[in-house]
């Protein structure tokens, strides 16, 4: 069975774009993976290079986020009739067909960092026959390795943290975005631990399903002002606790970077080391400046 790498990139610019396909296939041929970006039509050079690194490209669902948020009145359009699908929900349980509608309704409507969740899992549903697949966001990402090897567990949804001083309850985004979501109250309930990013993500085909299927769920429920990463680590330490596998920054698959300070790591040559080792992924390697001066010449 083959793996798969698969990214939403709407509207990524094209070097972003060139370094994440390349660095992928640089590492993961053909044969042993399929590497898919859901993005929107853009220069025809996109699809050029997909062809050229047998990436495929498939259309992004529609989105009217941008349309919305610039309207005054459709966005009092849409917060009455998101409100009637609530009220409707508080009434007792709806017609499937309501749910559909309302799911449907909230996926066309969440910026891309929520949206992408819908595309994922009609993507998904339509290829149920991945061994592993991996999530990752597109323009701060680029690959040092393959991220399939060593081989994770495909029954365990792995999770991969960020900086260890990045825990829930201090003063950080993460925790300003949990409480945006699930309140103080709610935020009582993971204080003290380890967040996760939601721009890298691991696990099989039916462990990413269920995942995906919650994530939409609480979307729907918490649509207003949410960050997926919020919903993302509340599913982590709630409901998908059972088969979560945690994986510590700096010894795992991915090197989270954004917070890690310079002297945790180095870079040799064309490559970014860990005590000795290459981390297969580099996250949000553009937050470091000797970091991304290495991968933009080596990957451009």
């Amino acid at each position: 069975m083959k793996d798969v790498i698969l990214s939403y990139a709407t509207n990524i610019s094209y070097e972003d774009f060139a370094r994440l396909v390349r660095s992928a296939r640089a590492f993961v041929p053909a044969a042993r993976a399929d590497v898919i970006i859901i993005t929107n039509a853009q220069s025809p050079r996109f699809a050029e290079l997909a062809a050229e690194l047998d990436v495929e490209l498939v259309p992004a669902p529609a989105s009217i986020w941008k349309a919305v948020q610039s309207s005054r009145a459709l966005r009092i359009l849409f917060r009455c009739l998101f409100s009637f699908f609530e009220a409707g929900e508080r009434l007792g349980k709806p017609p499937q067909s309501w749910q559909v509608v309302h799911a449907a309704l909230t996926g066309i409507w969440s910026h891309p960092i929520n949206g992408r969740h819908f595309a994922y899992l009609e993507l998904l549903a339509l290829r149920p026959d991945y061994r592993m697949v991996f999530l990752t966001d597109a323009r701060d990402v680029v690959f040092q390795g393959d991220p399939f090897e060593p081989a994770l567990d495909p029954g365990k949804l792995h999770a991969f943290l960020q900086d260890e001083g990045l825990v829930y309850g201090q003063k950080n985004v993460d925790t300003d975005w949990y409480v945006d979501v699930y309140g103080n109250a709610g935020l009582a309930k993971v204080t003290g631990k380890p967040t996760a990013c939601a721009g890298t993500i691991m696990g099989g085909t039916a462990v990413i399903h269920r995942l995906i299927q919650e994530m939409i769920r609480e979307l729907v429920n918490h649509k207003r002002g949410s960050v997926d990463q919020a919903v993302y680590n509340s599913l982590l330490y709630g409901r998908m606790n059972a088969v979560v596998q945690f994986h510590p920054n700096l010894v795992s698959t991915v090197l989270t970077l954004g917070d890690v300070a310079e002297d945790r790591f180095t870079v040799v040559g064309d490559e970014v080391q860990v005590a000795g080792k290459v981390p297969a992924v580099l996250h949000q390697y553009d937050r470091c400046q000797p970091v991304r001066e290495v991968m933009h010449r080596r990957f451009s």
